[in-house]
């Protein structure tokens, strides 16, 4: 717009100033016209046809007049329009001014020449409408191009970024759709020359971050053996122990620390299935088809034990579906899910897991009978080392957050709602379908 402005003024100067020469040279040649008709003796000055010198002045615009005057300034005779105001003159013979007369303005040409008649000078004007409208028409026509090529300008400048950030949107776009565990190169020859530094260092970045990853998979898998192998040692020997122990004293101390070494087992089991699940350290994990309805039942199966000790009806009602995903860490997600739920139901309760199809998505739910999770807790219960108040069973508050971990890294979220009939807590999750198949026959009855 600022360039407008100025184009805009400019035309007005360049356009406009020849256009007021060319009417100034008009009234140059109607004074030039009349000096050639006046006659003169010591008696006074005559004008016999003034019409004719004036008649290339004559216009047709509304409100548009013309005036001229005749005067000799050595007797001060004159003819013509009395108090026309005449152009200051200097030097040069024709003067030009913009004067006011009978309340119009005017443009005024003022000649002074030196005939039989004696030294006259010849004033002639006319209003200023006519210029003024062929002022307008001029510039606006010039304004109107100027928006034309301003505006087409504009478009072509937009159609031209547009299509050179074209590479740069479809590169966002790219990126955008990746997973946190997707770290392959981009290909920087379908960028623009300008932009491809920034991918090859995206490129060494993506690297560099799988590097780290595969050291911190190969530490945490390293970790894991080193640590449950002299825990499972140790649970072994304190087992050996409580058979052969016959003080009562004894047997009490060693089933405390029993149940000790089985806190501080469970404890590191799941902080290292929390650090595994991290979408940092799991950024080279890969999905393949996973038979939820098989993966549920062994789970089941291996908590079987569990709800037995404590009473609980443990049961199991599931489609033969497949998902995309990373198994041994959906393992871990029912196994924390269905630990909690069998945890914090009382005795005489049920647990029921349920895998089955809904609006195209697999879902695999756990439901029990227990206390619930008030409205209140249910952000909060996937923090890390977050315990309900008032919970009485052991535990450090990591199992629902290696659930949320593993569900993020699987494109879903853990949903939370009560049970049948408003009882108890009912933990649910949606997952894609396998695309190449969407179902298994069962493998466990």
């Amino acid at each position: 717009m600022v360039l407008l402005a100025i184009g805009v003024v400019l035309d007005y100067r360049n356009g406009v100033a020849p256009l007021n020469l060319a009417y100034d040279h008009a009234l140059a040649n109607a004074a030039h016209a009349l000096a050639s008709s006046v006659q003169g003796n010591a008696h006074g000055i005559a004008l016999p046809e003034p019409g004719r010198a004036l008649a290339k002045l004559e216009a047709s615009a509304a409100g548009y007049s013309s005036y001229y005057r005749v005067r000799r300034p050595a007797d001060g005779a004159e003819i013509g329009d009395a108090g026309l105001p005449e152009a200051p003159g200097g030097h040069e013979r024709v003067a030009y001014a913009d004067l006011e007369y009978l309340g119009q303005a005017l443009r005024v040409a003022s000649y002074r020449v030196d005939g039989p008649a004696g030294r006259l000078v010849i004033t002639v004007a006319e209003s200023k409408h006519q210029r003024i409208g062929a002022s307008w028409r001029i510039v606006g026509s010039l304004v109107l191009t100027d928006i034309l090529q301003l505006g087409a300008t504009v478009l072509l400048v937009l159609f031209g970024v547009r299509q050179g950030l074209r590479p740069l949107r479809q590169l966002r776009d790219e990126i955008a759709r990746r997973s946190p565990s997707a770290l392959g190169p981009l290909d920087p020859w379908s960028t623009p020359e300008e932009v491809r530094p920034i991918v090859e260092e995206l490129n060494r970045l993506f690297a560099t971050v799988r590097d780290s990853a595969a050291a911190q998979q190969r530490f945490l898998a390293d970790a894991a053996h080193q640590i449950r192998t002299p825990l499972a040692g140790l649970r072994s020997r304190l087992d050996l122990l409580l058979r052969n122990a016959g003080d009562d004293t004894l047997r009490e101390d060693l089933e405390a620390l029993q149940l000790s070494v089985g806190r501080l087992t469970r404890t590191t089991h799941q902080l290292l299935a929390l650090a595994r699940a991290d979408p940092t350290a799991g950024a080279l994990l890969t999905g393949a088809p996973v038979a939820l309805f098989t993966l549920s039942a062994e789970v089941v199966e291996g908590e079987l034990d569990h709800a037995v000790s404590r009473g609980i009806d443990l049961g199991l009602e599931a489609e033969p579906l497949i998902i995309d995903g990373i198994a041994w860490l959906l393992r871990e997600l029912l196994v924390n899910l269905l630990d909690n739920a069998i945890r914090y139901t009382p005795e005489g309760g049920r647990v029921t897991v349920r895998c089955f199809s809904r609006d195209g998505m697999a879902v695999l739910e756990v439901e029990d009978s227990g206390p619930g999770i008030s409205l209140a807790e249910r952000d909060r219960v996937c923090e890390r080392f977050y315990r309900l108040p008032g919970t009485k069973e052991s535990g450090c508050g990591l199992g629902l957050a290696i659930v949320a971990e593993v569900a993020r890294i699987h494109g879903t979220r853990l949903m939370i709602a009560e049970g049948e009939g408003g009882a108890g807590a009912r933990l649910s999750l949606a997952f894609a379908m396998e695309t190449s198949g969407g179902k298994l026959a069962p493998s466990f009855s």
